[in-house]
């Protein structure tokens, strides 16, 4: 009987700090909602026509534009993106990780491993579907968090983004910027692992180099525990390499997919004129005929800076993590006494 409460108060205890997470996760992407805002905001931003130039005009602009839920807009279909993103992983995911276990079951290989092509091609195919369909909630998110109060013309949600933008610019404008998008996932994954194994691997190289020295010198050393601790030590400036080199090559194609989704928005002239500068542009800039001509003109209308506009409230986002504030929300959940103690369920 004991034993039957034990796994019943394991169980609950499970649920709630599952739920505890949930809202620290949500606590702290509301948190940052924003920095986020102003980041897609400066990303579509006219050179020519400039309304705030730094973070602090920006909030402010926000705030009396919009008053303080102003902040917030585009935060719904954000979490909703995430939330839709992960859900679709895991039931594509599932699926998918059946053909290791078919592969494992042929006969002469019960205890091999799967081929490293395998398990990546599960994974890349498991996230580029997740993403193509969470990608309208994306497009939403662009769209309600460049509206403002004055626009004559209101997205009133989600539901009304969405179907509004279906109905009136077609269903494929619901996927509009996505090429850029995925490019810049793609070239963020890749670069990010390509600059840290490479660095880790010269750093390993290193400490080989000199334990064969002192090893030739009589001298003998724990060789795995020394490259261990060296990496250890080199890691921040790894993780720092590696997201500016990742940032400067990634970051352009994030600002020219929110411009490509801003392209043939109806009945919002006042939106895209703030935007983009005066009405002569509005044309010359809503009319993208793809992701090259999206760069070109984007180059030749606002300079090659247009291609990092919005990069400050992005690395704050990244120097500041989610995940710093999370820890924060949840252990003050914790210490406000809705933890269940292992010991007593």
């Amino acid at each position: 009987m004991e034993s039957e409460k034990c796994v019943v108060g394991l169980e609950t205890m499970k649920k709630k700090r599952k739920m505890k997470k949930f809202c620290a996760v949500i606590l702290t992407v509301t948190a940052l909602a924003p920095l986020r805002r102003l980041e897609i905001l400066l990303q579509v931003q006219n050179s020519r026509n400039l309304q705030y130039k730094d973070i602090t005009q920006g909030l402010k602009h926000m705030r009396r534009t919009d008053g303080f839920r102003g902040l917030f807009k585009g935060n719904g279909a954000y979490i909703a993106k995430a939330m839709s993103c992960s859900a679709v992983y895991f039931a594509v995911h599932y699926p998918l990780a059946r053909i290791i276990g078919l592969y494992c079951q042929t006969p002469g290989k019960e205890n091999a491993k799967p081929p490293i092509l395998l398990t990546r091609g599960i994974h890349a195919c498991t996230v580029m579907i997740a993403t193509a369909a969470a990608y309208p909630m994306d497009v939403a998110q662009g769209r309600l968090s460049v509206q403002t109060g004055k626009s004559p013309y209101q997205y009133r949600g989600i539901y009304h983004a969405l179907t509004t933008i279906a109905r009136e610019e077609g269903p494929r404008a619901l996927y509009k910027g996505f090429l850029p998008y995925s490019i810049g996932q793609v070239v963020y994954t890749g670069l990010n692992f390509a600059v840290y194994g490479f660095t880790s691997l010269s750093i390993a190289k290193a400490v080989l180099s000199r334990f064969h020295e002192l090893k030739s010198k009589g001298m003998n050393r724990d060789v795995n525990e020394e490259v261990t601790t060296a990496i250890k030590k080199k890691l921040p400036y790894f993780q720092i390499l590696s997201f500016a080199v990742c940032h400067t090559f990634a970051y352009p194609f994030n600002v020219i997919h929110r411009r490509m989704q801003m392209e043939g928005w109806k009945n919002s002239s006042s939106i895209i004129a703030s935007c983009y500068g005066s009405s002569n542009n509005i044309a010359a800039a809503s009319e993208f005929t793809g992701m090259c001509d999206a760069f070109k003109k984007t180059i030749r209308n606002n300079g090659f800076k247009a291609l990092y506009k919005g990069s400050v409230p992005y690395l704050l986002l990244k120097v500041f993590p989610a995940s710093l504030f999370a820890s924060v929300v949840h252990l003050g959940l914790l210490e406000s006494g809705l933890e269940l103690n292992i010991k007593h369920p």
